[in-house]
């Protein structure tokens, strides 16, 4: 507490410096900013502490010192977070969702929003089903109206707390915050109901019935996120070898 440097031995301020180089990535200035406002709240408190060791009672200064930096600091991560959300929801141009792109920031986020919250987070990986045969038969200009409109479906079938990707191709990643596995489950089934019971009309053609399959796995502790995906993308496989149109849950769901 009384070393000059002892910012940099708190718990926050070893993180910050194994952390540093990536977060200075999203933004420079602001995690300077971050940096110079951490240091001073820490002289603060030092003065603080030498005062009172002193016998010089309590500095006003100093305590103004430490509530202005770190209000300064916390203003600061709050905005970091933010970059580090908005770079990782880089837009596709064609459904408009994010792209995976800096996806792994994303996801340390989400889990630790599920460690705040204490629910759980699942992750659903979703395939368009027999997506190839309606490129092959109306045309890649249907395929990409097929693609926006099962964005939409999915979109509108989920809460504003979900975090809906385009995973790539003809697939979809979604993130969900739950209290078990159960609400996660049902969740996954109304994406499949939104997308079965909203066919897509053709300008010129007929109507499009398409339908999903969803594989459902949980993050557990220790998981990082490619073998969360990993688990997720093994459930898809068995509900498309099963037949398609459906949710399979990875054994972990509980």
């Amino acid at each position: 507490m009384m070393r000059p440097q002892a910012h940099l031995h708190c718990q926050f301020g070893q993180w910050f410096v194994r952390e540093r180089a990536h977060l200075a990535e999203f933004d420079s200035g602001l995690v300077a900013d971050i940096d110079g406002a951490h240091t001073r709240m820490h002289d603060a408190v030092r003065a603080m502490c030498t005062a009172v060791l002193e016998g010089r009672g309590a500095d006003p200064e100093a305590l103004a010192a430490y509530e202005n930096n770190q209000s300064a600091m916390i203003s600061g991560l709050v905005e970091l977070r933010h970059r580090v959300v908005q770079f990782a929801m880089r837009e596709d141009p064609l459904t408009g969702l994010p792209l995976r792109h800096g996806l792994e920031n994303l996801f340390d986020l989400r889990c630790k929003d599920a460690h705040r919250s204490g629910d759980h987070l699942y992750l659903a990986m979703i395939d368009i089903d027999r997506f190839k045969s309606v490129n092959d038969t109306f045309g890649h200009p249907v395929g990409d109206e097929a693609l926006k409109h099962v964005a939409q479906c999915l979109r509108g079938a989920l809460r504003d707390s979900d975090t809906l990707v385009r995973w790539g191709g003809e697939e979809f990643l979604v993130m969900l915050l739950c209290s078990d596995g159960e609400g996660a489950s049902v969740l996954a089934e109304r994406l499949l109901r939104k997308v079965r019971q909203t066919p897509l009309d053709l300008d010129r053609g007929p109507t499009l019935h398409l339908s999903v399959t969803v594989g459902l796995a949980g993050v557990c502790e220790g998981d990082d996120m490619a073998h969360a995906i990993y688990k997720a993308d093994q459930a898809l496989l068995q509900g498309k070898a099963q037949g398609r149109d459906r949710l399979v849950r990875c054994p972990c769901v509980k």
